[in-house]
């Protein structure tokens, strides 16, 4: 007898050209009972659904049929959205799948939903699903990109048949926002990631020829009588904690104390559209620790994304033009309320948090170099030891951001950002307007104005002044334009916020450029895509004396067998400490993925560069490295090898400035079940100069890091950790510290048990 799930699946087969629906606006059907998560779509409901199978090529080329079939099934009662997805294969030996973490699923096929509850074409949520059913999703903002750092409460299954794979899932309506209306449009796409074949297939059809993704879906028209009360979330946790540290008098390591710590994390619907967060003394040790970056002889700052729960709600609301938002800098935070989501026509975000960074050393070692203090002098021991510690050790700030966006016209939007930090009669505040303009399908006009006002906490100096934004981006399936613009006064501030050339910004500075692209694409050639690039910018400061001028040219290419190659070659003309450099510089990228169990991704840069931090400057060489190799042994197993290793030589004045740092790390998961992982990190860094004028500053790290994690939602966890760092220089003998072996300095265990309880009114 053939089974019921059977049934269904060949229904879909036979019919895949007879229910595909050439319009993209679908009436979801409606289920008059559940379903159970299994992959195997016995419930007579699934006949009943709403059928999707006409789907099309994005990527390398867009609007052709799609080499492999898709059937997708929808519908939904009062309280789920249900969704099945039959991904067919002409040989499903071929199928990439693992057993993974949440949002370890991309490098694996995968289909993903995206959906936009609001139907405002600006952004959208993401739930993607590899062929077991794990799952990934994140947010989708329209002219900025995906995030897949969200995470949502929803529920899914995947099993591979015979002639590919079948995934089930059930999205609660708690778990999303939406109009509080009696009957709405929903937009939404499809979208079919298949790793062998190197493109991407979606529904509905959409033309590259446009600026717009969100805009060019199709639409889930009358939905009614859902569940729009979102109920209270509470998230109580438990953290505790024992750090052993090592001593040189007697060179052992000394016990530490264990350190327990509650935490309690509330979230409250205040409609179906608007959420209200709190926390109060948040723990965020099951966020992985950043990767190391290189940052000899640089001058910017580093950029990490954020990667803590209780920042991640509706972080897309924050986002702007210039980045006036950067949580990183709420570094500590004691307790935090958040208000997100929508009201009619409105975005809304409200942040507010209490952070007792502002009262630690760290902090008052930031501010004296800021006053261009240097560690050695005896007015920085003073100013950070005697005055500033003594007067606002253990204090804390206040933190607030206020952000108001409205949607206009047709994919158009304005905005309105506040921001302000408050600590001990110091304070930065920041407000402005943004807004970003579709002129048409191909033509968009992005702009910001922000205006600063601030007090220093050393000097008591007031400082303010304004910082601009404007880029203008001509998109085409072929030629794509952008003209873009920054200025940013010599006083102007962004304490809550990142500028990524804070390096410049003591005189101001203004920012002109031109980018230009052509897309060459071939659906069935081995090579699939050619892109030229050409990009150029001049910058000047707030005097007009010039501080760079670049040109760049760099080639794209994409291949049939999973390989992709960038090649780039840069110009510069740069003037630093009265002095004028001119910089011929190169880089190659290669990324192959031929191979299911092997990901390679390599990078070279090799070329001029200045040596910023000797007297004088001088022009050096470089020569940089990034490798990557991910290794899938087995399904369930995942090992990463990378290594950063950075060269600098050339000397002044006769002592010689060559330095190198290595950064060497391997990262290894094994995913015992689909919730239960055993995760192992080791990584070391290397800095060594090759004058021994300079052995005092060469330094080096291993850390040694062992977790184990139990997962099966967002909020419910238990992490069991444990750590050892080890440093060179650490060992003394006669008083002077030696480099020539690690000595372990410091080795730490954690736990972390938290629970969700989720009550609907």
């Amino acid at each position: 007898m053939v089974s019921k799930y059977l049934v269904i699946i060949l229904f879909c087969i036979s019919n895949l050209q007879l229910v595909a629906n050439p319009s993209n606006e679908l009436q979801l059907n409606i289920f008059k009972n559940g379903i159970k998560l299994d992959g195997y779509l016995n419930e007579d409901v699934w006949k009943t659904a709403t059928r999707i199978t006409d789907f099309y090529t994005i990527q390398p080329v867009a609007g052709k049929p799609a080499e492999e079939r898709t059937a997708v099934l929808l519908g939904y009662d009062e309280k789920n959205l249900y969704l099945a997805f039959i991904c067919f294969y002409d040989d499903p030996s071929v199928i990439r799948a693992s057993i993974s973490q949440r949002d370890d699923i991309f490098e694996d096929d995968f289909i993903l939903l995206y959906l936009d509850t609001f139907d405002a074409g600006e952004t959208a949520y993401q739930f993607a699903f590899n062929p077991y059913g794990i799952q990934g999703d994140g947010i989708y903002t329209e002219h900025v990109g995906e995030s897949f750092k969200q995470d949502f409460l929803f529920d899914s299954q995947g099993r591979i048949f015979s002639k590919g794979y079948i995934v089930e899932a059930q999205i609660p309506f708690s778990s999303i926002n939406f109009p509080n209306k009696k009957k709405m449009d929903w937009r939404f796409a499809i979208l079919r990631h298949t790793e062998h074949l190197n493109h991407d297939t979606v529904w509905p059809k959409v033309t590259l020829n446009s600026t717009d993704w969100v805009g060019q879906f199709g639409k889930l028209n009358g939905i009614s009588s859902i569940q729009t009360g979102k109920g209270l979330e509470i998230l109580p946790e438990f953290s505790a904690i024992r750090i052993d540290d090592f001593s040189p008098i007697d060179s052992k390591l000394h016990d530490g104390p264990i350190k327990g710590d509650p935490g309690l994390n509330l979230k409250y619907g205040i409609s179906s559209g608007l959420n209200l967060d709190l926390t109060y003394n948040p723990d965020f040790s099951q966020v992985e620790a950043d990767a190391d970056k290189i940052d000899i002889n640089r001058r910017s700052p580093l950029y990490f994304s954020e990667k803590r729960p209780f920042f991640l709600e509706g972080t897309d609301i924050f986002k702007t033009p210039i980045q006036a938002v950067y949580t990183r800098q709420m570094v500590d935070p004691l307790a935090g309320i958040k208000l997100s989501g929508r009201v009619g026509e409105y975005s809304i975000g409200l942040l507010s948090t209490v952070d007792e960074y502002q009262g630690t050393r760290a902090f008052f070692e930031k501010k004296a170099e800021e006053n261009g203090l240097v560690y050695w002098m005896p007015e920085y021991t003073k100013l950070v030891d005697s005055t500033l510690t003594q007067k606002y050790g253990s204090k804390k700030s206040i933190n607030n951001v206020l952000r108001i966006k409205r949607n206009i016209f047709s994919n158009s939007s304005i905005g309105l950002l506040a921001t302000d930090r408050e600590f001990e009669g110091s304070f930065n505040r920041v407000y402005g307007l943004d807004g970003r303009f579709a002129f048409s399908d191909n033509d968009v006009l992005t702009a910001q104005g922000l205006y600063s006002q601030s007090k220093d906490l050393v000097s008591s100096k007031f400082m303010e002044g304004p910082a601009f934004y404007g880029n203008y981006w001509h998109g085409t399936n072929t030629w794509n334009v952008q003209l873009f613009y920054n200025d940013y006064a010599p006083e102007f501030r962004v304490d809550n916020g990142f500028i990524e050339r804070a390096d410049i910004i003591a005189n101001g500075f203004r920012e002109g450029g031109v980018q230009l692209w052509y897309d060459f694409k071939w659906h069935a050639n081995t090579l699939q895509y050619l892109r030229p690039i050409l990009y150029t910018t001049r910058i000047i400061d707030h005097e007009n004396n010039l501080i760079e001028d670049n040109v760049s040219g760099s080639l794209f290419l994409q291949f049939d067998f999973k390989t992709e190659i960038t090649a780039s070659y840069f110009y510069s003309r740069e003037i630093y400490a009265g002095l004028g450099f001119d910089k011929y510089d190169y880089s190659i990228n290669l990324i192959n993925t031929s191979f299911s169990w092997l990901k390679a991704d390599l990078y070279y840069f090799a070329g001029d560069e200045i040596s910023y931090f000797t007297a004088p400057s001088f022009l050096g060489y470089v020569n940089f490295a990034s490798l990557s190799f991910i290794f899938k042994p087995v399904s369930n197993v995942n090992v990463n090898l990378t290594q950063r290793y950075y060269r600098f030589t050339g000397g002044v004045n006769g002592i010689n400035e060559a330095v190198t740092q290595d950064i060497k790390r391997i990262r290894l998961t094994w995913q015992l079940t689909r919730y239960l992982e055993l995760r192992y990190i080791a990584e070391q860094t290397i800095l060594d100069y090759d004058d021994p004028y300079y052995n005092f500053a060469n330094s080096g790290n291993i850390d040694l890091s062992l977790l184990f994690s139990y997962t099966p939602s967002p909020g419910t966890v238990i992490f069991l950790g444990y750590n050892d760092f080890y440093e060179r220089g650490t060992n003394f003998q006669k008083g002077w510290p030696t480099f020539n072996r690690f000595t372990q300095s410091q080795r730490g265990l954690f736990m972390k048990l938290s629970y969700l309880f989720k009550a609907h009114f």
